[in-house]
């Protein structure tokens, strides 16, 4: 049995009656789409769950696109564990990734040539990796990339929706390297041109 996300403030929700949903870090919690951190009451560790509404046929690419990204294994991609169809929603679980979102690392100022190079090389073997296995993600984005607390790069948003293609994650390592370089971001707030 599912319990519905959007509760008082202060409550705890559950998805599943697995996953105890702790702070809603992006999106609408009432929308159409919202990611959450979340706590596995079964695995007892963090992670990410991202839900959208409806689910069904029109979350099929949102599934799709899970499956497909949840057989790459590489250390730069947040791994995908489960994805679920509920027919009112669905949602899939991945990684929670700790660390420092290479944004707030640029709100401090441009990295220096070394850093920023090694930074998007990293992001761009697992990118590399997932174009290998037949899969895009098109939100190649300084928000989804996390420094972690070991100095390892990892892309945290690995979910979408099975849209984007191969010139979308291209065009998105290029900026990502332009803006370590710079400090600003030159694509639209979504990564799209």
């Amino acid at each position: 049995m599912s319990v519905d996300t959007a509760t008082p403030t202060g409550s705890a929700a559950s998805v599943g009656d697995r996953y105890r949903l702790l702070e809603c870090v992006a999106g609408d919690p009432d929308g159409p789409a919202a990611a959450w951190r979340a706590w596995d009451n079964l695995l007892n560790r963090p992670v990410t769950l991202t839900i959208v509404r409806p689910g069904g046929p029109a979350a099929g690419g949102f599934l799709g696109h899970a499956h497909a990204v949840s057989t790459v294994v590489h250390p730069a991609l947040a791994r995908v564990y489960d994805a679920v169809d509920e027919g009112d929603r669905a949602y899939v679980v991945s990684e929670w990734v700790s660390g420092t979102p290479l944004t707030a690392l640029l709100n401090d100022g441009a990295l220096d040539a070394e850093s920023a190079a090694g930074t998007v090389a990293r992001v761009a073997d697992g990118v590399a990796a997932a174009h290998a296995a037949g899969v895009a993600f098109g939100g190649v984005h300084p928000d989804h990339v996390v420094v972690t607390a070991d100095g390892g790069v990892k892309l945290a948003q690995v979910v979408g929706d099975g849209r984007a293609r191969t010139g979308d994650d291209l065009r998105g390592l290029g900026a990502l390297l332009y803006g370590a370089l710079t400090a600003h971001w030159p694509l639209a707030a979504t990564g799209g041109a």
